[in-house]
């Protein structure tokens, strides 16, 4: 199985439509890949789904880069979604 940094960087890139080679940790959702609503409530469902992990508005809040993201589902991931 892919590690949790490669598919958050494969869903987001499926999403926005771009290569994840070219996606770095550092880049924002916002400001840098233009990750509108739509896109978020996309990525949310996609990577609850991926990961077993429940994405709530609160800490969608204080997800700004796709690391932010990655540190959270390893944070938050269920035990049998990593298996």
């Amino acid at each position: 199985m892919q590690d949790i940094q490669e598919t958050v960087k494969s869903i987001i890139a499926s999403q926005l439509n771009m290569e994840s080679e070219t996606l770095e940790g550092s880049a924002s959702l916002k400001d840098n890949l233009n990750v509108d609503s739509m896109d978020g409530v996309e990525l949310i469902l996609r990577l609850e789904d991926a990961f077993g992990v429940d994405l709530q508005l609160e800490a969608m809040a204080t997800i700004r880069t796709v690391q932010d993201m990655i540190d959270y589902i390893r944070v938050n991931q269920e035990p049998s979604a990593a298996a």
